[in-house]
């Protein structure tokens, strides 16, 4: 089971100082780096993009306080206005566990009327409970995607999230997207691993005689 004690130090949603990273020639043009949140998984996948009008689009993994510790791991999505950084809201809540999150651009740079981004990740496809085992975990895992509206100031999911693999006792992870402008599409891989059950089997050895 995965230690949670990181949450011993869980602080308020950009509760941090700022603290000045690098100072340029011009003062008021320092470079400054500001704490979103402490206490947070060791593994969080952080990933950002960022848009014509020139807000960020962040997803990352975040510790689910309210599950239990098999399905902790749960895909948040943000973004920074320029000013500072919406409060996280979880990008498909279902129970399960995620992990390994893309996101990619789709649209022109030069006009950000249909501007969109898509947003695919790894994702355990049951809720487990203490029937289940890390291989069961791996054995289920599968691509999800959704896709957000971000022409506007805020952005705005466009429909539910998507499952695009099936369960076929292979984990499916580690998606990548890549936006192909003239064809307005995105391709996605991905790896499928097939995690064998290891079984332990007691041998007899047979007695020898002296």
């Amino acid at each position: 089971t995965t230690s949670r004690d990181y949450l011993e130090e869980r602080t308020p949603w950009q509760s941090g100082d700022e603290m000045v990273l690098m100072r340029a020639i011009d003062v008021e043009s320092a470079t400054t780096e500001t704490e979103l949140l402490r206490g947070v998984p060791k593994q969080m996948y952080m990933k950002n993009v960022q848009l014509s009008n020139g807000n960020i689009f962040s997803v990352f993994i975040d510790d689910a306080i309210e599950r239990s510790g098999k399905n902790y791991g749960r895909l948040m999505w943000t973004y920074y206005n320029g000013t500072s950084w919406a409060q996280p809201q979880a990008l498909c809540d279902d129970g399960t566990y995620d992990a390994f999150p893309e996101v990619v651009k789709m649209g022109d740079d030069k006009d950000d009327k249909d501007e969109k981004v898509m947003v695919a990740w790894s994702s355990v496809g049951i809720v487990m409970d203490e029937s289940h085992d890390l291989q069961d975990a791996l054995e289920n895992l599968d691509i999800q995607t959704r896709i957000f509206d971000v022409s506007g100031d805020v952005p705005v999911p466009s429909g539910d999230a998507v499952t695009l693999t099936k369960p076929d006792g292979y984990g499916d992870v580690l998606p990548k997207l890549t936006y192909m402008a003239e064809e307005n599409q995105v391709i996605m891989y991905y790896k499928k691993m097939e995690f064998k059950r290891m079984v332990a089997r007691l041998a007899k050895i047979p007695e020898t005689g002296e």
